[in-house]
């Protein structure tokens, strides 16, 4: 699941939700592999649909989607996550010591690699990469030792904070205004401030709850959208 200012995009197994600002839905078929994550890219490119093996770009204007054939995966890995300041796009590989892809949107070139220990050390992975809200730093879940950290990065992958979060597998989450960052375990909400304190939220209805990288998202600048595997639920854009 990933929002803009005029859409937003929900995989369900067989095909692709769109809402527009008036929550009117339309539906995408989607006939390729799972999809793993989606992220915004720019107003020009639209929607990057993720799966393990392959990128692709989707129009949620026109329902239109293409593979990016020129983006090549490393080796035998496998996709996790994805995530693009309008420049470049990130993209995670789930493995040990998570690589990370960083390619240019305009040519689709790759401009470099990052890899371990630039990224994580070796026994851990990223589980979710998401740039800020103003795209100049770049924030990261990272699993290791049975328990989840957020880190804030700067454009070249230095580490400028560190906060331990939680301890389940797996924690997506966003960037909010007032440089906070508001992440999402499935059960419990964790809102990062810029000193890098936290207050944790437990959510009243969970609903089986959805606990991947896609299971929150900002849409139209006005709403965050949590989803359960059940109902995708809409708040006001002020924790």
């Amino acid at each position: 699941m990933a929002g803009s200012r005029n859409f937003l995009v929900v995989f369900n197994e067989t095909d692709i939700s769109t809402f527009d600002n008036r929550l009117n839905e339309r539906k995408h078929k989607w006939i390729n592999e799972e999809i793993v994550d989606i992220c915004f890219a720019s107003p020009n490119i639209g929607f990057i649909l993720l799966t393990e093996t392959r990128v692709f770009v989707f129009s949620a204007r026109n329902q239109e989607h293409e593979c990016l054939t020129a983006i090549q995966k490393m080796e035998d890995y496998k996709f996790s996550t994805c995530t693009s300041n309008q420049q470049s796009l990130l993209l995670a590989y789930k493995r040990p010591g998570t690589p990370i892809d960083e390619w240019h949107i305009d040519s689709w070139k790759r401009v470099t690699r990052y890899r371990s220990p630039d990224t994580c050390t070796n026994d851990e992975y990223i589980n979710c990469l998401r740039y800020g809200s103003d795209l100049s730093k770049l924030g990261m879940t990272i699993y290791g030792s049975h328990r989840i950290r957020f880190e804030l990065r700067d454009s070249k992958m230095n580490c400028l904070q560190r906060i331990p979060v939680c301890e389940t597998g797996c924690c997506g989450f966003i960037s909010m205004p007032g440089a906070k960052w508001l992440l999402s375990d499935g059960h419990f909400l964790y809102v990062i401030t810029e000193d890098g304190s936290v207050e944790i939220i437990e959510r009243q209805s969970v609903d089986a709850a959805y606990n991947d990288t896609g299971n929150v998202t900002v849409f139209a600048d006005t709403f965050i959208v949590l989803r359960s595997r059940k109902a995708l639920y809409f708040y006001a854009n002020n924790v």
